[in-house]
């Protein structure tokens, strides 16, 4: 297989090593999603080269402001534990 380039993908191969479809894995995508997320801040803080920080810039738009938030790309994930707006690159 060819490695997960998305969190969808990183996901869906999650389950599948885990025995999915074959095997019914009862948890929430929610349970799923904290699983990756710990997985990730484990990964960034015990391995120096798992993740690059980068700055991004983005022209503020009336849209923006009164959406309260900015599209990153898919390349880029998103911290949603802070007020502020913060990316990180993604460590796929």
């Amino acid at each position: 297989m060819a490695k997960p380039t998305t969190r969808k993908l990183f996901k869906d191969y999650c389950l599948r090593r885990l025995g999915w479809p074959v095997i019914d894995i009862n948890v929430d995508d929610d349970q799923v999603e904290d699983r990756i997320d710990d997985a990730l801040s484990f990964f960034h803080d015990y391995h120096y080269d798992g993740t690059e920080k980068i700055y991004m810039k983005h022209k503020i738009t009336a849209d923006d402001i009164n959406r309260r938030w900015i599209h990153c790309p898919d390349a880029v994930m998103v911290n949603h534990n802070s007020d502020s707006i913060v990316c990180k690159t993604n460590c796929f």
